[in-house]
Formats: C-alpha cells, sequence, structure tokens
C-alpha cells in the first residue's frame, strides 16, 4: 500500500502528467470550464486580506507615504477587491484594480458588498493591528448605496500595456502576482512610465514553485527544467512563473533606474529532496543565500 502511495504521488508530479495538463489547458473550452473553479487573489477572507493589508501600509510607512488623497493602483486584485476598498478608506483619491481577466461583477461599487470588510478592518484599527500614521475612516462611505463615481475602477489590461496616462498613479502595489508575469521588461516600464516622480510600487513576490505546494514537494523543484521544458509544461496554467530570483528582481529593478527604498527577504530552509546538482542554468550558478528567499517584499522609487 506505501508503495501504490507513493508511486501514485510521484505519477501526479510527474513531467508527463504536466505536459498532458498543459495541452490540455491550451483548448480554449476547457480553459473556459476550468476557470469556474479557479479562486484568484485571496478570496473576501480576513485572515489573508489582513496581513497583506498591514505589509502594504508599513511598506509605505517606510517610504514615508500617506495614502490621504493618492492614486493606488493595484495589479492583479483577482476576486479580491478589499484591498482597493481598504485604500479608501485610509483616505485613497482613487483606486484602480488592473488586471488580464474579468473577475469581479457589478457588485464591486456597491458599498453593501463591503459590510463585512468595514467591520473586520475597523475591528484590526481599534486592536492597534494597523499603522496608525495612516488616517483610517471607516464611515467614509456610510449612508452611500454606491462607492463615487471614479473612485474606484477595475479596468482590463493585455499584460503588457497599462490603459493608464503617463504619471498618473502614486502607488503601485502586487500580491503574488511579479512572479506570473511574462513580459517583465515591459511591466517594469510599463509601471515606471504610469508612476508620478517620487511616486512609489510595493510588491510582495512569492518565489517558490507554485506547483509543488500543495504536496509539499521541494518549492524549488521548478529550477530543475530548462525554460523550453517549463513552458511545455506550465505556459497554459496558472501555477506558471518566470522563475526570477530576487537577486535578478534587484537587478531588472536598477537598470531601469528605480531607487530602492526598502526590501524584505523571508528565507525557507531547503525542502529534504531539494538537490541542488539537478538545477540548470541560469540557477545552478546562484549561491545557497539567494536560493532560499522564498518571498521577496520590496519598495522602489520612482
Amino acid at each position: 500500500n506505501d508503495f501504490m502511495v507513493a508511486f501514485i504521488t510521484e505519477l501526479k508530479d510527474s513531467k508527463a502528467r504536466h505536459i498532458l495538463q498543459n495541452a490540455a489547458m491550451g483548448v480554449p473550452l476547457l480553459r473556459k470550464l476550468s476557470k469556474r473553479w479557479l479562486n484568484m487573489g485571496m478570496g473576501r477572507s480576513r485572515e489573508k486580506i489582513l496581513p497583506v493589508l498591514q505589509t502594504f501600509l508599513e511598506m509605505l510607512a517606510l517610504a514615508g507615504i500617506r495614502l490621504q488623497d493618492k492614486t493606488v493602483v493595484e495589479l492583479g486584485p483577482g476576486q479580491t477587491p478589499d484591498l482597493l476598498f481598504g485604500s479608501l478608506l485610509f483616505g485613497a483619491g482613487k483606486a484602480v484594480g488592473l488586471d488580464v481577466t474579468s473577475y469581479l461583477d457589478k457588485d464591486i461599487l456597491r458599498v453593501d458588498h463591503y459590510a463585512e470588510t468595514v467591520g473586520w478592518l475597523s475591528e484590526a484599527q481599534a486592536e492597534g493591528l494597523l499603522p496608525q500614521s495612516q488616517a483610517y475612516n471607516g464611515q467614509r462611505f456610510a449612508g452611500q448605496e454606491m462607492i463615487p463615481n471614479g473612485r474606484l475602477d477595475i479596468l482590463m489590461y493585455d499584460g503588457v500595456s497599462f490603459p493608464l496616462d503617463d504619471e498618473t498613479a502614486d502607488i503601485i502595489w502586487s500580491k503574488s502576482v511579479l512572479e506570473h508575469v511574462r513580459d517583465y521588461r515591459a511591466l517594469i516600464s510599463e509601471m515606471k512610465r504610469v508612476l508620478k516622480p517620487g511616486g512609489i510600487m510595493c510588491h510582495i513576490i512569492d518565489l517558490r514553485d507554485h506547483s509543488t505546494l500543495e504536496n509539499d514537494k521541494d518549492w524549488l523543484r521548478f529550477l530543475r527544467y530548462t525554460d523550453e521544458l517549463w513552458d511545455t509544461m506550465m505556459s497554459n496554467r496558472t501555477c506558471w512563473s518566470n522563475r526570477l530570483r530576487a537577486s535578478q528582481w534587484e537587478a531588472l529593478l536598477q537598470k531601469a533606474g528605480l531607487e530602492p527604498v526598502t526590501s524584505q527577504k523571508e528565507r525557507d530552509s531547503f525542502h529534504a529532496v531539494f538537490q541542488r546538482e539537478k538545477l540548470v542554468e541560469p540557477f545552478c550558478g546562484l549561491d545557497d543565500e539567494d536560493l532560499e528567499v522564498a518571498w521577496f517584499n520590496i519598495v522602489y522609487r520612482k
């Protein structure tokens, strides 16, 4: 029985299985049907959203930025509009979500859509769980049926060009998005274009192999594959990642002329089955200190 369990587990995570699943997701009908079961973003969960909002507000405090009257752009809100709404309660003048797929319905602008969010956010503020440097107003939209026109927008984009004018954003933030960006140089260029002078970008980047996490597998397993094999296995799937390491993100952002404000590298020990000798170029040339970074939280200024 133990042998069969091990065999089935390994087969489920085999390269052949990933290649077949990736090919299936290339079929438009199957891809469309699969979206019914996708959970993009953090849902509407306080347990998931609050720590992210805490991190963003702490990043802003480190950069000396207040949300008051600022324009906030979130990349990839998915099915979670609460971070954008929360920015409005902390004084942002406008909140814009940019996504490649529409996950949110027309209820996005209804104030009662956020009643639960206002409840737990007000509790967290009263408990001192959020930075007091930002002016919180949980009653900002009280008594209104809809969020006023122009305060909250969700816009679609093609993954390359933002539908925003030059120098119109004060803050750009994202959580677990940048690792999935395919044309990351174009993304960096677009973020720099739309940021106002002195504007900042705050990003939480998950550097782990997303296809292994549910099975508690080696979270650096995807560094064993060449670019060609990795794309053959994952190019049509949501767990595809550009596999950039923290040092590579730093080099790209600084080459683009962006100024580092602060960064936080959360490290994790190598999984028991991790084998450095199986890593391919360019990953095999990285040192342990770089490979151990599982999460990378960064703030850069234009």
